[in-house]
């Protein structure tokens, strides 16, 4: 999918969001807005993605903004971060990691 859409701007900003990119906070606010201007442009969504999406709408709906506000029940950032991947994780293709020592061993090696 597209970044250039709306709902690719939720899939980015969840995976920045997964890659520590970017804090709890800007995340939730930038994907709100994101979700506000598909909605508005009317891009639909059906099946897993849609699945996905109402996850993370449906955390952030549990979600204190201002940690200021924020109450007894309401989802701490670890919490919205569990809730984000597990939603980025019902997706096909999966993310991708970034190689590291430890598993960069496991990639195919190449000679010129």
């Amino acid at each position: 999918m597209s970044t250039e859409s709306f709902t690719g701007r939720q899939l980015a900003l969840m995976d920045s969001f997964i890659g520590e990119e970017i804090n709890a906070p800007w995340f939730a606010r930038a994907w709100s807005d994101a979700r506000r201007q598909a909605m508005t442009a009317g891009e639909r969504q059906r099946g897993g993605l849609a699945d996905a999406l109402n996850t993370v709408f449906f955390a952030l709906e549990d979600y204190s903004f201002d940690p200021d506000l924020w109450e007894s029940g309401d989802l701490t950032d670890d919490d919205l971060l569990r809730e984000v991947s597990r939603a980025r994780d019902q997706l096909s293709p999966p993310r991708r990691t970034k190689p590291t020592e430890a598993n960069s061993k496991d990639l195919p090696h190449t000679s010129i």
